[in-house]
């Protein structure tokens, strides 16, 4: 069967897609689920939340799933205000999460441990990993790559940062298309 995986207030739900009624339901946030992630192996699933209203400066809780048994195998912290985006890296090993509070995680899904934590410039509305080629015809192209040492991560300020994970460095900055009439 087919299923899909959604947030629900503070749930996360597992739907079949050919039976709505057989739904699982994973509960542990606080707050409303803003963000959710799977890896390519499809084993675990990661969820985001808004921030606590129960706690002081608004902690939005991350919280990897084992997909099989519904139950919580992480439990992340560092982000706060609303978890804006999750991504796994191609192989699965790495998650990186960016909050409203302008911060960039990555951890680790073998040990649980943040591997790199930076304030960005901006909110960081996308996350996508990757690597950078040179460039084609004088502007950077990116593709998706399963090296794992750059990020790419997109901000409301329409620009697209490239950040080394290897030396925590910001690479490039490149400036988006603003909408025309």
């Amino acid at each position: 069967s087919q299923e899909l995986v959604f947030g629900a207030g503070s749930c996360v739900v597992i739907e079949d897609v050919n039976d709505p009624h057989s739904q699982k339901f994973m509960r542990g946030h606080d707050n409303d689920v803003s963000a959710i992630a799977m890896p390519s192996g499809g084993d675990l699933i990661a969820s985001g939340q808004m921030g606590s209203t129960r706690f002081q400066g608004a902690p939005s809780k991350v919280i990897v799933w084992d997909y099989n048994s519904q139950q919580p195998v992480w439990d992340f912290a560092g982000l706060s205000h609303r978890v804006v985006c999750l991504a796994f890296s191609a192989d699965g090993n790495f998650l990186a999460g960016s909050g409203a509070n302008q911060m960039l995680l990555i951890w680790d899904m073998k040990t649980g441990e943040p591997v790199y934590s930076r304030r960005t410039e901006q909110l960081c509305s996308m996350l996508c990993w990757g690597s950078s080629r040179e460039p084609v015809n004088r502007r950077p192209a990116y593709t998706i790559c399963t090296s794992g040492r750059y990020i790419a991560a997109g901000g409301v300020d329409a620009c697209l940062y490239i950040f080394d994970l290897q030396t925590c460095e910001l690479l490039s900055r490149h400036a988006g298309h603003l909408q025309s009439n």
